[in-house]
């Protein structure tokens, strides 16, 4: 070791003389690179290094390590003889310690010299007082041989019962709100209101979460690049739910789900990583959709109280999205063993989770169940805006993670008031729920106006920023009696009887069993009027292109990307004709002499219609 490095542990202002009788601490590093003097190990933590008696970091030859000092007197000379007994061959201490307000758990900040640096752990305070937990941190570069474990254990065990220099301090094993509600923890900084401080995080919160919510850009970048996009309903109501997150414990909310639905390149993804944007990078807040639910599941506990991201879900097995929405609502953990025995804690979360996929999580015909918690947007962006998307995507991870903080201050500010707010908004829509003696349509109340309380919360963000605000209560109104008529399945009847009569008035765009084919001056669109069973009558066949009977749904609903959905709840009613595989499309010719392809078989009533 460069002995001029002796003074990041040895200089008299940490009660250890400094052999080399060092008095200008400028002048002794000065030259040493990537030293950290005392000055700055200081101010960079708290009260430097207090190593307890008998202890050093300094033996008779002036080696560094880590000494138990013992002192032996010969009785018979009265000779004294010092004794420098190596522990761990590098200097090692503790910095600060922890306590985890909710697990009440307890850690401690290890540091230790590794090549003329100093690196810094917080490890569980088991690790460092246990041969096991020890021999563990050996792989991070703790140079300590197995025979000297117990010694440094207690070593650690004299620092922690000594020193005076260890206060105690808050850590944290998951994000969210703290402390009765009166702080939240983000990233790497708590938010209260007594201003934003430092958080302290134990090993279990993974690097790369508190790295995807480190704020980027400034505020004005973030307006800047969102405002073109934030324009449109959609995306605004988006950012209400995904966070309603942050108010959901507070007021005693159940977590749900948010799903962007419809087919490729409506702006669904975009307006997900819009929102998510509002708390972090949304590229790194984006769970692989290859995650399994027990990571899915701890990912939710670690991120209590913030949005959950899975984009493109079509790729996962239908089963899997359920389960996962049920996880959710459930808002627990499953009870598991432990591999030494006894059981793990049960962990709870409130979170919404929010989902990008083609195809819809549940069916529309009936409000209950998981239907309930669910929230669906179809659509994506809602708008064709190529200039707005490509402007936002250019500095999506520029500016990103910067609102978050204004919206928690928000609720902090405005904390006793919410309460009086949210009743306000429910008492708007309760009306529907009057009649429903299920009660299923009182939480569908509950989660809007939990909503609704959230995005009058972002306005007012927005409002300090000099965004001009539109009225939130207005828009969520608007998505919640949307909700309603989707749920109550009104919307699939309509949309099979508008198909219905959209089909009579294109008959010439059909081929059919009297007339053949379609004339050559219009559209081929499928078949018609083709034979039926008798078991199926008063009903007959009617092969529709795929492409062509999603645009109908959707240019007639006026509701883009919901087109899936409803071919979905078609399938499930026996309202389309299945292939051997269960699947929506069917191989046919549609005119002769043409090869066979894929189209969609209704069943419709359209020789009933034309009596």
């Amino acid at each position: 070791m460069n002995p001029k490095t002796l003074c990041r542990f040895a200089c008299s202002r940490y009660k250890i003389d400094c052999p080399y009788n060092a008095t200008d601490l400028s002048e002794i590093f000065e030259h040493v690179s990537n030293g950290i003097n005392c000055d700055e190990l200081k101010s960079i933590k708290h009260n430097g290094i207090d190593v307890p008696h008998p202890f050093t970091f300094v033996n008779q030859n002036k080696e560094f390590g880590t000494f138990e000092h013992i002192t032996k007197t010969d009785p018979k000379t009265e000779t004294v003889e010092d004794i420098y007994q190596i522990i761990c061959y590098q200097p090692t201490w503790l910095n600060n310690c922890f306590i985890d307000p909710l697990t009440k758990l307890h850690y401690v900040e290890l540091c230790y010299m590794y090549r003329n640096d100093v690196i810094t752990q917080i490890v569980s305070q088991k690790d460092v007082l246990t041969t096991t937990g020890l021999k563990g941190l050996t792989a991070a570069g703790l140079n300590v041989p197995e025979s000297k474990t117990r010694t440094l254990s207690d070593y650690f065990a004299t620092y922690i019962s000594k020193s005076e220099t260890l206060c105690e301090r808050p850590i944290h094993s998951r994000f969210g709100w703290v402390f009765d509600d009166d702080s939240f923890v983000i990233g790497n900084k708590n938010i209260s209101t007594n201003g934003t401080t430092e958080a302290y995080l134990t090993q279990d919160v993974a690097l790369e979460t508190i790295d995807a919510l480190e704020p980027n850009g400034t505020i004005a970048g973030w307006v800047e690049a969102t405002q073109g996009l934030l324009q449109y309903d959609n995306v605004r109501f988006v950012c209400y739910a995904v966070t309603t997150s942050l108010i959901l414990k507070v007021l005693g909310g159940a977590s749900f789900v948010v799903e962007l639905v419809g087919d490729t390149s409506l702006g669904k993804t975009i307006t997900a990583q819009l929102a998510m944007s509002i708390f972090g990078n949304p590229k790194k807040l984006k769970l692989a959709t290859s995650a399994t639910k027990v990571f899915i599941e701890r990912t939710c506990t670690t991120c209590s109280d913030l949005p959950i991201f899975l984009d493109e879900t079509s790729m996962m097995q239908s089963e899997v999205l359920t389960e996962i929405s049920y996880m959710i609502a459930n808002e627990r953990s499953r009870g598991r063993g432990k591999k030494e025995g006894g059981v793990e804690k049960v962990s709870t979360w409130k979170t919404v989770l929010l989902t990008t996929g083609e195809v819809p999580l549940l069916s529309l015909r009936s409000l209950g169940g998981q239907d309930v918690r669910t929230v669906s947007i179809y659509g994506g962006v809602g708008a064709h805006d190529p200039e707005n998307v490509e402007k936002y995507k250019d500095q999506m991870t520029k500016n990103c993670g910067q609102i978050a903080p204004l919206i928690i201050k928000k609720i902090l500010e405005n904390k006793h008031k919410l309460k009086e707010y949210y009743v306000n908004i429910r008492d708007t829509l309760k009306e529907y729920s009057e009649l429903d003696s299920t009660g299923a349509t009182g939480r569908v109340v509950d989660t809007y106006a939990l909503i609704s309380l959230s995005g009058f919360i972002f306005e007012s963000v927005m409002e300090d920023l000099g965004v001009d605000p539109i009225d939130a209560l207005s828009l969520v109104e608007t998505k919640f009696s949307d909700k309603m008529t989707q749920s109550e399945g009104s919307i699939s009847d309509r949309a099979y009887m508008v198909v219905s009569d959209w089909i009579i008035e294109h008959t010439q765009n059909f081929c059919n069993h009297k007339e053949g084919a379609a004339g050559e001056r219009y559209a081929l669109f499928g078949n018609l009027e083709m034979a039926h069973p008798a078991n199926e009558s008063p009903y007959d066949y009617a092969d529709i292109l795929p492409q062509k009977l999603k645009e109908i749904i959707e240019t007639k609903l006026n509701k883009p990307g919901i087109s899936s959905r409803i071919i979905r709840d078609w399938a499930d009613s026996g309202r389309i004709i299945l292939n051997k595989d269960k699947k929506n499309t069917i191989l046919a010719t549609i005119k002769s002499g043409n090869k066979q392809i894929r189209v969609i078989r209704l069943k419709l009533p359209i020789s009933q219609k034309e009596d």
